[in-house]
Parts: structure tokens; C-alpha cells; sequence
């Protein structure tokens, strides 16, 4: 091939190069404006929707307070329920705990005669 052939081969594939670049550039900017304009439509069916909401939440609270008050506990009532709940949440995390301890006592058995060491016996939460 001699020089002059090159040269036109390489401006074809020069201007083919630029074609698709510039037709790159402008398939990216169109997408950018459709994706700019569904942005733009969400966020005002969001608005939307917010005051309708916030309508709702502000009638559910008006509901909430025109009842007796006794409906919603004493505040004694609430400390024993969420101590309650507190209470029953430890015992399950010291139940997995236990059962974790049972199973890695299994599977990694200690020495037949460990040495106990004056200072640190052992202690177990909740025994």
C-alpha cells in the first residue's frame, strides 16, 4: 500500500471516528434531558402526594387526640410494657448465646484438665 492510500484511510476512519462522537454527544445530551424531565415530573408527583398526606397524618393525629386519654396507657402502664419487652428481648440473646457456646463447646472441645487459675474462675451471665 503506498502512502497516499494510507493517508485516505486514515482521514476515513478519522471522520468516522468523529461522526460517531458527535452523534455520541448528542444521543447523551437527549438522554440527559429525558432523564432531567421524568426527575422533575417524579418530584412534582411527589409534592403532590406529600399533601395529601400530610393531610391524612393531620387527621389521623386530630383522631388520635379527641379520644379519652386513659385509651393510650398511664405511663406506668408503658414503663412495665417496655420493660417488659427489654426483659424478654435479653433472655432470647441469652438463649442464642448459651446455645452458640453449647455448639462451639461441641465442635472445639477444651483440654481433658484445664488449669484453673485462682484469679479467673470461670462466670456465666444469668447462672
Amino acid at each position: 500500500m503506498n502512502i497516499v492510500s494510507k493517508l485516505v484511510v486514515a482521514a476515513a476512519v478519522a471522520a468516522t471516528g468523529g461522526v460517531a462522537i458527535a452523534s455520541d454527544l448528542s444521543s447523551d445530551q437527549q438522554r440527559r434531558e429525558r432523564n432531567r424531565e421524568e426527575a422533575i415530573a417524579n418530584w412534582q408527583h411527589q409534592q403532590a402526594g406529600r399533601d395529601t398526606m400530610t393531610a391524612y397524618l393531620d387527621r389521623q393525629a386530630a383522631d388520635r387526640h379527641e379520644g379519652d386519654s386513659s385509651a393510650h396507657g398511664s405511663v406506668q402502664e408503658n414503663a412495665k410494657v417496655a420493660s417488659e419487652n427489654v426483659r424478654s428481648f435479653t433472655h432470647r440473646q441469652l438463649e442464642k448465646v448459651r446455645a452458640f457456646d453449647a455448639r462451639q463447646q461441641a465442635r472445639l472441645p477444651g483440654p481433658a484438665n484445664p488449669v484453673q487459675e485462682p484469679n479467673k474462675t470461670p462466670a456465666a451471665i444469668g447462672k
